[in-house]
């Protein structure tokens, strides 16, 4: 059941946090591919800690997959939209979070796909 929980949680902890830092770098008037890349580099540097701490615990498949993508999905994201205009750090955590949650279920899914059904 814990690595349940952690699955769930870590790309969403990561996601949120790479959505709140993405926020506090980028500014509006940015060119949108470079906040673009700025997002990306945030949600890989985001994830770097986590997967340090997580992978001796739960596995690297688990951490490093999920993280990685969540992180740099939700970094992309949320550069774009800070360029654009302000995003309040509220709502680029949530926006993040919301990605990695995302990012995961997609995982289990296709992780599901792969395997087959459980008996």
């Amino acid at each position: 059941m814990v690595f349940k929980i952690a699955d769930f949680l870590i790309p969403t902890l990561v996601g949120g946090i790479t959505g709140y830092y993405t926020f506090m770098f980028i500014s509006p008037g940015w060119s949108m591919m470079l906040a673009m890349l700025v997002g990306m580099l945030v949600g890989m540097a985001a994830q770097i800690p986590v997967m340090l701490i997580g992978m001796p615990l739960f596995g690297a498949f688990e951490i490093m997959l999920p993280a990685m993508a969540a992180g740099m999905l939700s970094g992309m994201l949320n550069g774009m939209l800070a360029a654009e205009f302000v995003l309040p750090g509220g709502v680029a955590f949530l926006l993040g979070s919301g990605i990695g949650v995302l990012v995961i279920l997609y995982v289990q899914r296709q992780n599901r796909k792969l395997k087959g059904g459980v008996t």
